[in-house]
C-alpha cells in the first residue's frame, strides 16, 4: 500500500521531470515502479534505521553517491529520487538536496591556468574542486533547519559552473 500510496503523489512529477531532465520517449510507469520508488524506499528506510541507531535523532545528515560511467543516468536519477525521497521526508518537514560531480567541476578558466584543455563536457580527472566539495558537504553537516546553504550548479549546455548557484534549507 505504500508504494501505490507513493506512485500516486509522485509519478506526475517524474513524467514531468522526462521532458526537461533526460531524453526518454515515454512516461515508463513500469520502470518508475520496479526501479525507482523500491530504490528511494530503501534509501528512506536506511536513513531511518539510521536515525534509529543514533536514538531518534533527525538532524543527522545522511548521504546517498550514485557512480556510474558518462551518460548513463545519474543526475536524471538523482532528480527522480529526490522527488520521491522529497515526498516521503515531507511529513517529517526534512528535505533533500542533490549535488552532483559535474557540479564541481572547475570553471573553464581554471581548467585553462591547469592547461586541461579536454572536450568541455567531459570530467576528466583533476578537472574538479575537491575542497569544494568537501567544504560543501562540511557546511551542510553543521547546518540547521534555518540555515540556507548554496550549492553550485554545472551547467552541461555551456561547459562552465553556472554563476548562480542553488540555495537550499539546511538539515
Amino acid at each position: 500500500r505504500r508504494r501505490v500510496d507513493l506512485f500516486q503523489k509522485t509519478f506526475l512529477a517524474f513524467a514531468r521531470l522526462k521532458d526537461t531532465v533526460f531524453d526518454m520517449d515515454e512516461d515508463r510507469p513500469d520502470v518508475f515502479w520496479s526501479f525507482y520508488l523500491p530504490w528511494a524506499m530503501w534509501i528512506y528506510d536506511q536513513k531511518m534505521q539510521k536515525e534509529k541507531a543514533v536514538r531518534g535523532r533527525t538532524d543527522q545528515l545522511y548521504v546517498h553517491g550514485v557512480n556510474g560511467p558518462l551518460g548513463v543516468g545519474k543526475s536524471a536519477s538523482a532528480e527522480i529520487l529526490k522527488v520521491i525521497l522529497g515526498q516521503l521526508l515531507k511529513e517529517s518537514g526534512e528535505m533533500v538536496a542533490t549535488m552532483s560531480i559535474d557540479d564541481l567541476r572547475l570553471t573553464g578558466d581554471e581548467r585553462a591556468k591547469l592547461g586541461l584543455r579536454e572536450f568541455p563536457f567531459v570530467g576528466a580527472p583533476g578537472t574538479h574542486d575537491v575542497g569544494l566539495g568537501e567544504t560543501i558537504i562540511r557546511m551542510f553537516r553543521s547546518s540547521n533547519e534555518t540555515s540556507e546553504l548554496a550549492v553550485p550548479r554545472f551547467l552541461k549546455h555551456t561547459g562552465e559552473r553556472s554563476p548562480e548557484w542553488t540555495m537550499v534549507r539546511g538539515k
